[in-house]
């Protein structure tokens, strides 16, 4: 059988890019001589060690459907991509509407991705596989004899590939991941992809209850789920009272006409640039990033959508098709009402959505209430907190009587009837036009659910508004407006009484509400409880937003506990207590008091607990360590230290206590003496200004703080970073460290280079004659000139500094001596536990490589290709 690379992956200047033939033949031999040189040269182990096979089993191995695909950002890293796509659009040539054209166009561009990226940008571990075993090859022959010019850059291609194709993997595994990686372009690690497949595991909808019966199996829970969702947005065959009699704010006839003047080009663009370039895409699965990068090719096409939309309102049927992402509410969910529905909408209507919602935006202010403070602008989150704790500190301060009732509205965003919002938009004075749009846009959607990353069958949406469309919030507002005007109106004709507070009880607030967050206020009385029912359940009845009254909660200030039962019984409600969260807050708490810490200290636990996880780099255990999150976790010795130790901590941590006391409730206390702060420098005068600066001067600097700042790097891995730090403090696990704790035996210490010196931290970096060449040999590429000093720190900065004062001079060097003690060591490491080296020539050229990636990962400008960058770094950087 025939074994075809899928493409060629690195051509040497000067040959012909489209020699395919020759480059498999060249990639098979290369193979082929891998094999040869293993059987020739085995691992001293490899006879001893017999490895087994074992099948690996896993859970929930259903097939549960075909996958959505979506564009890749790597993509934009391959030759030619750019130049593939645009000759692909200018050969398109459909007719019909503007969505429909646009839409056509991206389906026949994505189906053509698809068979470009099989060739180009699929099955990548295999390919940087066959890429090792040629580069593996080459260097077993540079061991033996020296390469010739042709093998050399032969070899400098090759690596050049691993790491180009290493970078996309990595680009993939990032694009695929739920949190905002490192930038450093240190995303593939092990942790990484431990985590990322952890939470797929965890994520796996294996089994679910529907009215109390396990359902397992793929289409058993597929049925389900589309059963579930489709009654769950389908409308209710009610009679809803109207809101004519209601009076709403109204908008003026510029603002509502400033709603349907034509789209421009400058705020179509803005909406884009406004979205993420790569966040998990719709159903057509084309993301901002691609109609970024083309924009000049789909500017016109995507005007012509909009200005379509704007002439007749309607939409291309398939442009408002919707994905719902299960979203888990709890740590185990069992049931779907355990599940947040969050919609992923396509590219193209949210464009068009993001358009309107700008729009809706500049004008939402004038038709909704002060005590509304969601999504407007100078309205912020604090602003219904500090009122409602205002509030509370008032009555408890003047011993008067306050009802306080926290909504819980079942399912908020999803259960909104569009003729009620419909109708509310209507007595706002918006016009016919904007409302066609808006009748539009939530009218014909349809939706089709994620269940373990396949999309089940299509259903149609007949009520409730989409959370993940950016119009969605700015409707939900308007609909919320209903039960802001009930409460207003209950006021007026005095059925209801707001607390009043101030001087002269001139401020009065009857209700706080943040999107569907909403919070009643009142004082105590019979009338206030009976009207607060009457106005929750017309407002339900109006607007199709359930109040679930069960999960409600009736909280009294000054209140007996007798008289507020009462009412929570009335209400069919919960009773709750002083303090209690709104908006994820406490209200009415004594911050003077623990107890009233005790709910963030516990998220903020619950947070860092997964600090303690088994997959934490070294880097996260230091800062674990540094703010006293994970006690022993690289401190001295910790519980497996010295016997001392050992002892210390065993009376630290039977004191307990928060903060880690040594002693704790064992201090013997002056009970009849209060506590105060003492300023030690100076106990009778207590704190200067004067005596913190003497304090501050007269402390010895270390001599390690002026290497120590050059360690942090942004374009340098943390893990390298790390790695620095530790070797500038002597704590890197050399033979003479090892031999010096006792690990190994002080005949064992000589160095892995075999230059019969022992093995200390200033030997290997500096004195080898092996490893300390790579130095002289950095400065002749570099074109720089200085004496090698015997102390790692002075070499630091010498190195660092050789350059002038130009900083992003120092900066560049910087970054190349943090690489060269990290190859350095990688090296000494791969001599000691592989039995395999390289020679000091391609260390440097490990150099070399390392570096231009790490620049070009972290979107430095390079202006030259990798093959300028191996003769002249600084014309690369601009730095000459």
């Amino acid at each position: 059988m025939a074994i075809k690379p899928e493409m060629p992956l690195w051509v040497s200047p000067g040959s012909d890019a489209g020699s395919e033939a020759s480059r498999e033949r060249g990639a098979l031999s290369l193979a082929l001589k891998v094999v040869m040189q293993l059987h020739r040269h085995p691992k001293p182990n490899s006879n001893s060690q017999k490895q087994k096979f074992h099948p690996r089993l896993r859970a929930n191995e259903e097939n549960w459907g075909p996958r959505p695909t979506w564009m890749l950002k790597c993509w934009t890293e391959v030759p030619g991509y750019q130049q593939f796509v645009r000759n692909k659009l200018a050969s398109l040539h459909i007719e019909g509407w503007g969505g429909f054209v646009l839409k056509e166009k991206l389906k026949r561009i994505k189906l053509a991705l698809k068979e470009w990226h099989a060739t180009h940008s699929q099955n990548l571990p295999s390919k940087i596989d066959l890429l090792k075993g040629c580069l593996s090859a080459l260097e077993v022959k540079g061991e033996e004899a020296a390469l010739s010019e042709a093998e050399l850059e032969e070899l400098h291609g090759i690596t050049s590939d691993i790491h180009s194709l290493s970078h996309r993997s990595a680009s993939i595994s990032w694009q695929q991941s739920r949190s905002l990686w490192l930038k450093e372009g240190d995303a593939s690690t092990k942790y990484f992809h431990s985590v990322s497949a952890n939470r797929r595991r965890v994520n796996v909808i294996s089994s679910i209850q529907v009215d109390g019966v396990t359902t397992e199996g793929v289409q058993p829970i597929r049925q389900a789920v589309v059963a579930h969702f489709a009654s769950h947005f389908k409308a209710s065959d009610v009679d809803r009272p109207g809101v004519d009699n209601l009076q709403f704010r109204r908008l003026t006839p510029l603002e509502g006409g400033s709603l349907i003047i034509p789209f421009s080009v400058e705020e179509v663009k803005t909406a884009v640039w406004d979205c993420d370039s790569y966040k998990s895409p719709g159903p057509d699965g084309v993301n901002f990033g691609f109609i970024k990068d083309f924009w000049p090719e789909l500017q016109d096409d995507i005007m012509r959508f909009v200005t379509d939309f704007h002439r007749n309102g309607k939409l291309t049927k398939g442009l408002n098709s919707t994905f719902i992402a299960l979203i888990p509410k709890v740590d185990s969910p069992q049931r779907l009402n355990d599940f947040r529905p969050i919609s992923l909408v396509g590219s193209l209507y949210k464009i068009l959505e993001k358009v309107l919602a700008n729009r809706l935006r500049m004008v939402i202010g004038s038709v909704i209430s002060e005590s509304q403070t969601a999504f407007v602008k100078d309205r912020q989150i604090l602003d219904g907190i500090l009122i409602a704790n205002e509030a509370v500190d008032e009555a408890r301060r003047n011993k008067k009587e306050l009802m306080l009732f926290k909504v819980d509205f079942e399912k908020a965003y999803d259960s909104v009837d569009w003729g009620y919002l419909d109708a509310v938009m209507g007595r706002m004075s918006f016009l016919v036009l904007w409302k066609k749009w808006i009748k539009e846009c939530i009218g014909t959607a349809s939706a089709s659910v994620l269940v373990n990353g396949s999309p089940t069958e299509e259903f149609p949406l007949e009520r409730g508004l989409r959370q993940g469309d950016p119009l969605s919030p700015f409707l939900f507002l308007i609909a919320a407006k209903g039960l802001n005007v009930l409460m207003q109106a209950l006021v007026e004709h005095q059925f209801f009484s707001g607390y009043s507070f101030g001087v002269q009880n001139q401020n009065s607030v009857s209700h706080l509400q943040f999107a569907d967050d909403t919070l009643l206020l009142g004082t105590k009385s019979w009338a206030n409880v009976r009207a607060l029912r009457v106005a929750l359940v017309l407002f339900e009845t109006m607007s199709g937003l359930k109040v679930n009254f069960n999960k409600s909660m009736l909280v009294g200030v000054n209140i007996v506990d007798s008289w507020l039962s009462a009412a929570a019984t009335t209400l069919r409600c919960k009773v709750g207590k002083v303090p209690f969260l709104y908006l994820g807050l406490p209200i009415g708490g004594d911050p003077t008091r623990l107890g009233f810490w005790e709910t963030m200290l516990t998220r903020i636990q619950n947070r860092l607990s997964g600090w303690k996880s088994r997959f934490l780099s070294f880097g996260g255990r230091v800062l674990a360590a540094r703010y006293g999150v994970e006690r022993g976790c690289v401190r001295a010795g910790g519980r497996k230290g010295s016997v001392w130790w050992r002892e210390i901590v065993r009376i630290r941590d039977g004191a307990g206590g928060i903060g880690g006391g040594w002693f704790g409730e064992n201090v013997v206390k002056k009970a009849q003496t209060p506590d105060v702060w003492i300023w030690r420098p100076d106990p009778v005068r207590g704190y200067s200004v004067q005596g913190a600066y003497y304090l501050l001067t007269s402390h010895p600097l270390d001599p390690l703080d002026g290497a120590d700042d050059l360690i942090w790097h942004r374009q340098v891995p943390l893990k390298v970073s790390i790695f620095a730090w530790r070797l500038l403090r002597d704590r890197l696990p050399t033979r003479m460290n090892l031999a010096n704790r006792g690990i190994i035996t002080p005949d064992a210490q000589s160095c892995v280079a075999g230059c019969g010196e022992m093995e200390s931290t200033q030997h290997l970096f500096l004195a080898c004659s092996t490893f300390g060449s790579l130095w002289s040999m950095v400065r002749a590429w570099l074109g720089i000139t200085s004496v090698d000093p015997i102390i790692l720190t002075d070499h630091f900065l010498q190195f660092t500094w050789s350059s002038g004062g130009l900083r992003a001079r120092r900066s560049f060097l910087q970054l190349i001596w943090l690489l060269c003690v990290w190859v350095i060591w990688n090296e000494r490491n791969q001599r000691l536990f592989q039995n395999s080296e390289l020679s000091p020539p391609l260390l440097l050229d490990k150099v070399k490589l390392y570096s231009y990636w790490w620049l070009k990962t972290t979107n430095s400008t390079i202006t030259s290709n990798y093959h300028s960058w191996w003769s002249s770094p600084f014309t690369c950087l601009g730095l000459l």
